[in-house]
């Protein structure tokens, strides 16, 4: 079922898939379209009503309005949660920088929040930044996926054509090589509308906030994640009042595409604990 959402005159689009507690799926800052998540998460049959939606400048919400910032999405998570989500408090599922995204909803927003499912989360971009950057580097894909970008740059392309050509690339990186998982993924970026003109958050630090959230919170991350490293998610847990940490072995940055069983469980196993 999909939906449209009111905000300050604009409209947001929203689309509502399956059966379970209502669970708002936070895009990240950088401009993706519902399509992405939609992609990778919609064939795992999770227990949840997902409700996925196109943060203005992507997808079918329209252009971002003038002033926009990353702050503008909390706003649409709660026009979305008010209008969609039928004005309950609600589940918040968020990868990397959606995870970012909802920790600062719930702080905002402590009584419309009921649980936190974060993936691959980090707290403050230049702290995961100063701890990916060396992972990266040293990664024996990396100096490939330089020369790759500086293929694609002198390719004439279209802003947006450029940014998902380099995200593809990287997930290599993310992703160890192109095999399955990374096909997946790829898949889901052709689907996705991508708009390179939105940024994130890379002052706001929310690590010494987060014992104010009272809400249960999941984390699920890969313990070779080389963008959410393993030390920064651990952070985050040691933060957080009630918390379950699952740390995957040989599992990147995409825990639901590449450790599927695992991720699934984790959440049915957090959805019973719940109840």
């Amino acid at each position: 079922m999909n939906t449209w959402v009111e905000l300050d005159g604009a409209r947001v689009y929203a689309e509502e898939v399956g059966d379970g507690p209502t669970t708002i799926v936070v895009p990240p800052a950088w401009g993706v379209s519902h399509e992405f998540y939609q992609a990778l998460l919609g064939e795992l049959g999770l227990p949840l009503r997902l409700i996925y939606f196109d943060p203005e400048g992507t997808g079918a919400s329209g252009r971002l309005p003038t002033g926009w910032n990353s702050g503008r999405i909390l706003d649409e998570v709660e026009a979305v949660r008010s209008q969609a989500g039928g004005g309950q408090s609600v589940l918040l599922l968020g990868h990397a920088g959606g995870a970012f995204l909802s920790l600062a909803y719930a702080l905002d927003h402590p009584h419309n929040v009921a649980g936190l499912i974060l993936v691959s989360p980090f707290a403050g971009y230049r702290r995961t930044d100063e701890m990916s950057g060396p992972r990266l580097e040293s990664h024996p894909q990396w100096s490939s996926f330089q020369q790759r970008v500086r293929e694609i740059k002198r390719v004439e392309m279209t802003p947006a054509e450029q940014f998902r050509a380099i995200f593809k690339e990287q997930r290599v990186v993310d992703m160890f090589d192109y095999g399955p998982h990374y096909f997946q993924m790829a898949d889901a970026a052709d689907e996705a509308d991508f708009n390179p003109a939105m940024h994130e958050d890379t002052e706001t630090d929310l690590l010494d906030e987060l014992p104010a959230i009272e809400a249960p919170v999941l984390i699920v991350t890969g313990e070779d994640d080389p963008l959410s490293p393993l030390e920064e998610c651990r952070l985050i847990a040691g933060e957080l009042p009630y918390v379950r940490l699952i740390e995957l072995p040989r599992c990147g940055h995409y825990p639901f595409v590449e450790a599927p069983e695992a991720f699934t469980k984790a959440v049915e196993d957090f959805l019973a604990d719940l109840d």
